[in-house]
């Protein structure tokens, strides 16, 4: 027992563990001893008060020693029905829109879709670097838990530098760095808590702001029109819309159009005006186009496809066609 007494344990308790090892095989404790005497002793003892455990020692520890306080009792048809949960809001199903533009001169393109961003960036940095084409991201969208990429030749991006992260205020710092070196932001998307940002250099801007907001900023966007900026792009960052304004964009008329799904003789109309899409997103249940046109005498012929996954075919046959992808978003189907 001298051991025990070396590391300073309660007298009581060496006491305790001496009695037990001092019993034969069949000999039967002293019960009334132990309770009477020993164990009174060993729970009124001041050593044993200070006896604190290495766990107990611990940053964080809450001790609840002599918390007496207990639970009163309620019966059972007296407890109350917890109040019902809301229901969330149910998400309308989503589609595809894919936008394609008849583009001269010829080029060329290249997409990908895959669920994991790490393999997206990869797939980037090959095409950047690419030994005879160099191809530039030209469309960037989240949907259906999958990233979509499209990345074109003979872009006018002559740099570009991209950054995930999983909070808006990296977002927003990295955004302002790349501002300072000379980029502008060409492309955004938000999706499954990530958000991807893309900065090109090569582009016709001077100037660049943006806004995240929701309800859209009807007169925010109005005041910087007059000051010269036109959206250049649009992304959904959480439940949010992020509007990125330009200015020497060389766009000279734009409009914006918000719809609880594809507004299809809206679209129509504009077209029948020299207007083009330009760019798009959803957000919740809702819409929004930015058509634009650059000159009065602006007549590239402007196609798209509405469907519920990536439509592969009409892709290639509007390639064939010399008609090039300019933009993809998610948006809500038209209900029943």
């Amino acid at each position: 027992m001298q051991y025990f007494r070396d590391k300073k344990c309660p007298g009581p308790l060496v006491d305790f563990l001496e009695h037990s090892r001092n019993l034969h095989f069949d000999e039967e404790p002293n019960y009334e001893h132990l309770s009477n005497s020993m164990f009174r002793k060993m729970l009124g003892t001041t050593a044993l008060g200070k006896v604190i455990p290495d766990w107990a020692k611990k940053p964080g520890f809450v001790s609840t020693f002599g918390n007496t306080r207990k639970r009163p009792f309620v019966r059972l048809d007296q407890i109350a029905e917890p109040a019902p949960k809301k229901p969330r809001p149910l998400q309308p199903p989503m589609m595809l829109l894919t936008v394609a533009q008849e583009k001269d001169p010829p080029r060329s393109q290249s997409y990908i879709h895959s669920s994991d961003f790490k393999e997206v960036r990869e797939w980037i940095v090959k095409r950047w670097n690419h030994d005879t084409t160099v191809y530039r991201i030209t469309a960037l969208c989240f949907s259906d838990t999958r990233w979509h990429c499209v990345m074109t030749s003979h872009s006018p991006y002559t740099v570009q530098s991209i950054k995930q992260s999983g909070s808006v205020q990296t977002m927003k710092d990295w955004i302002h760095k790349k501002w300072k070196e000379g980029f502008y932001i060409t492309s955004v998307a938000g999706g499954d808590g990530s958000y991807v940002v893309v900065a090109s250099k090569g582009t016709s801007f001077s100037q660049q702001k943006y806004k995240l907001a929701n309800p859209w900023p009807e007169q925010w966007v109005k005041e910087q029109w007059n000051e010269g900026y036109r959206i250049t792009e649009l992304a959904a960052i959480d439940d949010d819309w992020m509007v990125i304004l330009s200015k020497d964009s060389q766009i000279r008329k734009q409009c914006w159009e918000i719809h609880p799904t594809y507004p299809s003789d809206v679209v129509h109309r504009r077209w029948e005006s020299g207007l083009r899409i330009t760019c798009a997103t959803s957000v919740s249940d809702r819409l929004c186009i930015i058509m634009s046109r650059c000159s009065d005498y602006d007549s590239q012929h402007e196609v798209l496809r509405r469907s519920n996954s990536w439509p592969s075919d009409w892709v290639k046959e509007m390639w064939a066609d010399n008609h090039f992808l300019t933009a993809i978003t998610p948006f809500p189907a038209a209900s029943c």
